[in-house]
């Protein structure tokens, strides 16, 4: 099962605002009269390109899914799995601001796995992905925040 990344209204501000920003302003540049194209506008246009391509690429590419016996998790170059079962705990309701984050809101749901282990996402609804999650290892302590 799928669920995309909730997100909040900072984040569309910045993930969609910022490289509609960029790219506006390097057309501008690209385009203005007795402004000769030479290298710097080049460099320039293809830093905000780069730039804006990853904010959307992490945009639109964060989600998280249950399949068989793992939890996938993805957002833009960050991806990786947890075995549901080495999963302890979930700390529902939280935000989190260091460490491994492929979420785009706050109050999500951190996730404790391993000795260590810990995550933090944020799916849509909080409580169907708990509700999913109970079904494949009904040991995890749910904790509200």
């Amino acid at each position: 099962m799928k669920f995309k990344s909730r997100k909040d209204p900072l984040i569309h501000l910045i993930f969609i605002g910022f490289p509609v920003f960029l790219l506006g302003t390097s057309i501008a540049q690209l385009i203005s009269k007795g402004t000769p194209v030479d290298p710097e506008n080049i460099i320039g246009v293809l830093v905000s390109l780069t730039a804006s391509w990853f904010l959307l690429f992490c945009y639109f590419n964060t989600s998280y899914s249950i399949k068989e016996r793992y939890l996938f998790y993805k957002s833009g170059p960050i991806q990786d799995k947890i075995e549901i079962h080495q999963i302890s705990t979930i700390i529902k309701g939280n935000s989190k601001w260091s460490g491994i984050r492929p979420a785009l809101a706050t109050n999500g749901l951190t996730i404790k796995f391993g000795s260590y282990g810990e995550v933090y996402i944020s799916p849509e609804t909080n409580d169907s992905f708990i509700e999913k999650i109970l079904e494949l290892n009904n040991q995890i302590e749910i904790i509200e925040s």
